[in-house]
């Protein structure tokens, strides 16, 4: 039931219990704390413990697709590019780790580049230009880990030309 130590905005459940505040987080079992579901960016952190990329939004430009999820302090994404395509060449500030876990690519991190394959991996400290071309007839897909988690994704991910797609519905780069 709602009291003086709980915020007014709180949603609370027929058995008494805050669930949610303005959807960004839940007060514990407990009800003595309250965690948000918004990092200290602003980026709204997942609340799912175990994830499938299946039920995560895709997003897609010119036919490669990633996918992210957001957690207090940093960033997983899924990406995937088609035979023959390329990854651009970019920066950020933010560092990243990355696995490669199909396909071949010819990666350039600064000033090195390499022939890779699947579980090769590459580090690119913050705003060191990095990218590749994707090598044979299979396609590359790559799991990349950023940290901090800040907005910045999520702005590139909202730029014109990228469509998100959510999860269950057809991809529209399917469809012929």
């Amino acid at each position: 039931m709602p009291n003086a130590n709980h915020p007014p905005t709180a949603q609370w459940s027929d058995d008494g219990d805050a669930v949610c505040h303005l959807g960004l987080g839940y007060y514990g079992p407990h009800m003595d704390t309250f965690e948000p579901f918004v990092n200290e960016h602003g980026v709204e952190r997942t609340r799912q413990r175990i994830f499938r990329w299946e039920d995560q939004d895709t997003y897609v430009r010119s036919g490669d697709s990633a996918q992210f999820i957001s957690g207090e302090h940093m960033h997983i994404g899924r990406a995937v590019f088609p035979p023959g395509s390329e990854y651009e060449m970019h920066s950020h500030p933010h560092e990243q780790f990355s696995l490669l876990l199909s396909g071949r690519m010819l990666l350039t991190v600064g000033d090195e580049t390499s022939e890779i394959g699947p579980g090769d991996g590459w580090y690119v400290p913050g705003d060191v230009e990095h990218g590749g071309l994707i090598l044979g007839d299979e396609p590359v897909v790559f799991i990349d880990v950023y940290s901090p988690a800040t907005r910045w994704i999520y702005d590139v991910l909202d730029e014109p030309g990228v469509r998100r797609i959510p999860p269950g519905a057809n991809n529209p780069e399917d469809d012929g």
